[in-house]
């Protein structure tokens, strides 16, 4: 995980020079001023099992397995995926998909606790305050639309995180990886909104292969960092020492942990034993998440604009987009942003049940003809 990178080079600064989001109560200490973020608000909704069927009405509200409108999340054909009016439903219907597409790496918690992983201590020092100034005008139209991007898949990615009952800050982590941009492509070969490098996110389920690139995937690559990050915290029983990990490897940490003789990252940030980079990488994901919780507080606007909303239908056999396009109007530009993963313009013929392609809402009857 590499901070921020493009898939053209002349957006590829990596954020060596950022930072992240709002305050609230400031006291004074060495390693900065910690500001009380709010407390880790996991739902309560019932985890779906890989085996559960929910149904979501015309009315948008979940129903009984045994509903006769509506239709299955859990289906072998498609998903209809829109923003509910609440986020308990959409919880419950992004991640009853999350248990039929991610049965090799989604083990959602018999038992969530809330605040189980914690809080993320958002401290405000010197290093945080200047990766502030420079998104707030040292790119700030550039950080503006990092913020807007993330809100259009905003309704996908938090509830993973709420579901594993990790702290739903870390979703901004994304701005500082990529700007949450699916075709991200760094110099050191990490790819996607969450920057995975191939090896690391083949151990978290995603595929690389010449057809897919699943580090792309919006949802399958959130899935994969809230697995990885939590691992990372169950290693070192800290937020920031996790998150410098994401950054540098976690051998590279516990090296620096071991030559320091503290668990403290600001004082390990003092040491010449971790890269500039990872010193920068935590005071920039503060600095991120503080502006992404209130941006207008910093000069940004309020983010707005459309939601990620698609349909998926099953394709079990190998088609080109084209093909999609000449058999329902669909423009192969609007399958491809719906799809990033697809690095051919082509369906695969994937062994199991298929691959699930994304369609715009109202059109999958049509694809199910091809």
């Amino acid at each position: 995980m590499t901070g921020l990178s493009s898939e053209d080079d002349s957006n590829q600064s990596s954020l060596d020079d950022i930072a992240q989001t709002p305050a609230h109560q400031i006291q004074s200490s060495d390693a900065g001023r910690p500001i009380n973020p709010s407390s880790v608000d996991v739902s309560q909704e019932p985890n779906p099992s890989q085996n559960q069927r929910i149904f979501l009405s015309d009315e948008n509200k979940l129903e009984a397995p045994d509903a006769q409108t509506g239709f299955s999340i859990n289906s072998s054909t498609k998903l209809r995926f829109y923003p509910a009016d609440s986020s308990e439903q959409r919880s419950q219907v992004v991640l009853a998909r999350f248990a039929q597409v991610f049965d090799q790496t989604w083990e959602a918690p018999q038992q969530r606790k809330p605040g189980a992983y914690g809080t993320i201590p958002l401290v405000l020092n010197d290093s945080v305050e200047k990766n502030l100034e420079y998104f707030q005008y040292g790119i700030h139209e550039r950080f503006q639309s990092y913020l807007d991007r993330f809100h259009h898949y905003q309704d996908l990615v938090e509830p993973v995180f709420r579901e594993l009952g990790l702290p739903p800050e870390l979703m901004y982590l994304s701005l500082v990886e990529s700007g949450f941009n699916p075709r991200a492509f760094s110099r050191s070969r990490a790819s996607g909104p969450w920057q995975f490098m191939k090896g690391t996110g083949r151990v978290y389920g995603l595929d690389v292969d010449w057809y897919l690139d699943e580090r792309r995937d919006p949802i399958k690559s959130t899935v994969a960092a809230a697995h990885h990050l939590r691992d990372l915290y169950d290693q070192f029983g800290s937020w920031p020492l996790a998150l410098g990990a994401y950054n540098a490897g976690s051998g590279k940490i516990s090296r620096a942990i071991k030559k320091t003789g503290t668990r403290d990252f600001w004082t390990i940030r003092q040491s010449r034993h971790i890269r500039r980079e990872t010193k920068d990488y935590v005071p920039r994901f503060i600095a991120a998440t503080l502006i992404a919780q209130n941006p207008t507080a910093y000069g940004f606007s309020t983010p707005d604009g459309d939601r990620h909303e698609f349909e998926e239908v099953l394709i079990t056999k190998r088609v080109h987009l084209s093909a999609v396009t000449q058999q329902t109007g669909i423009p192969v530009e609007e399958l491809q942003r719906l799809n990033p993963e697809l690095r051919r313009s082509i369906v695969p013929s994937l062994t199991g049940p298929g691959y699930y392609l994304k369609v715009p809402l109202g059109t999958a009857s049509l694809v199910e003809e091809l």
